[in-house]
């Protein structure tokens, strides 16, 4: 259920119009995690968000209470300081295709996501050296065609003799260079499913009945 914030019990209002309020954990979810307390005590920050509705009105909660240390100005500025965080993630799971993981073991798991996150440093590093090469901000390149510039070069370098590795290098950050993003403050777009559905059906039986019915006579 969506939580009423103008129905909570509030402990204390601070200068900036936020207040610390009293937020009840539902029953459903404390049987489901015993560990977890009857109630947490949360700051409320309301903001202004704009969107393609136009300017609503949203609640920032935080465990930052301290409203002399930690204004309500610098909650909002924590808030908009999250969003290349997300962008990290997102390049992770679709670019590099951390979404889907095939290990089946613990182990597994942690050598793929190793290997992902080297690749996306790897990335990053020769991101920031064409940037510098080329006089380019390099928060404004695009990662995906980056990647594909990577992939590209990495294949004719690794059949292409020694003496023209240098060029193709260089060739590759001119590329990359390239790759500028359009900069559109204010941009907003509707949420849409951009990943297509994966390939494989869905098995709507066990494995033993698929294996029975399709087993191979000798």
């Amino acid at each position: 259920p969506r939580l009423q914030v103008e129905r909570l019990k509030k402990l204390w209002l601070n200068a900036d119009g936020d207040f610390v309020a009293e937020v009840p954990i539902w029953k459903q979810q404390r049987q489901k995690y015993p560990w977890m307390p009857e109630k947490l005590v949360l700051r409320f920050v309301r903001v202004e968000i704009f969107s393609r509705r136009g300017k609503n009105l949203r609640y920032l909660v935080t465990s930052l209470f301290d409203d002399k240390q930690y204004p309500a100005s610098v909650i909002v500025e924590f808030y908009q300081l999250r969003w290349p965080v997300e962008t990290v993630f997102e390049e992770l799971k679709l670019p590099l295709s951390a979404d889907v993981l095939r290990s089946k073991t613990v182990s597994g798991i942690y050598k793929e996501m190793t290997a992902k996150i080297m690749a996306f440093n790897l990335l990053r590093c020769l991101m920031l050296t064409a940037a510098a090469e080329h006089g380019v901000e390099p928060l404004r390149l695009s990662f995906t065609t980056c990647l594909r510039l990577v992939v590209s070069y990495s294949l004719r370098m690794s059949t292409a003799p020694l003496w023209q590795l240098p060029q193709l290098y260089a060739a590759m950050l001119q590329q990359m260079a390239k790759t500028k993003i359009p900069y559109r403050p204010g941009r907003f777009e509707p949420r849409a499913k951009r990943r297509e559905t994966k390939h494989y059906q869905r098995l709507k039986i066990t494995r033993k009945e698929w294996k029975i019915l399709h087993a191979i006579p000798a």
